[in-house]
């Protein structure tokens, strides 16, 4: 349940020349590919293997380091949604991403699959069913939201039907105007929260509402 990891994994990437000189950046690169055989924005998208390499060049500053490079294009916050708990929210800060998602939900197909499975976890012919998109361009819009991070594989042990299921990583989405700064929070799905490396290292004492 990667979802989170693959959205996020290309703009951390669009950032690291920033955080770590085009030297050092280099350095990263060669050292994964020579030891897993990744590419940078692959092992963005299996995070614990960046991070494994990212400790070899800053030791115990790693952390700090991550949480910077994650802080350059989202931040951890939390909304009270009732007297006793607090759910948290990722406000976007990269503007890439920000157009990124609004161009999503902008799309009417794209829009049709989230939708449809943003509560319950479905096969994917259940989604293009309740999508009403015709097959060949509901497969097509299906197979770019998963590699886009957008609709997230869900695992559960619990289950005996050997299909696979699928939720859309995000839960929703709040779109303010602070000033004349456009503002977006994005709500994640609970899967897609638990799921995610990126956030377990970063913000380990993430809000995950049931």
């Amino acid at each position: 349940m990667l979802g989170i990891d693959v959205l996020l994994a290309q703009y951390f990437e669009n950032h690291l020349d920033d955080h770590f000189g085009t030297a050092v950046r280099r350095k990263i690169k060669d050292r994964l590919f020579e030891r897993y055989g990744l590419s940078l924005q692959q092992s963005l998208q299996q995070f614990d293997i960046f991070e494994k390499v990212l400790s070899e060049f800053f030791g115990n500053a790693s952390k700090g380091v991550l949480k910077n490079l994650f802080e350059s294009v989202c931040t951890v916050k939390k909304q009270k949604s009732n007297k006793k708990q607090k759910s948290s929210f990722i406000e976007v800060r990269d503007e890439t991403l920000a157009n990124f998602i609004l161009s999503t939900y902008g799309d009417n197909d794209k829009k049709a699959i989230l939708s449809v499975a943003t509560e319950t976890a479905l096969t994917l012919p259940e989604i293009l069913r309740k999508s009403s998109l015709p097959t060949s361009s509901g497969y097509r819009v299906f197979n770019s939201l998963l590699k886009e991070g957008l609709i997230t594989e869900i695992s559960d042990s619990s289950e005996k039907s050997e299909k696979a299921r699928f939720k859309s990583t995000i839960k929703e989405i709040k779109v303010s105007l602070a000033g004349t700064k456009l503002e977006i929070a994005i709500f994640f799905s609970k899967e897609a929260l638990r799921g995610s490396r990126v956030l377990a290292t970063v913000a380990p004492n993430l809000t995950i509402t049931t």
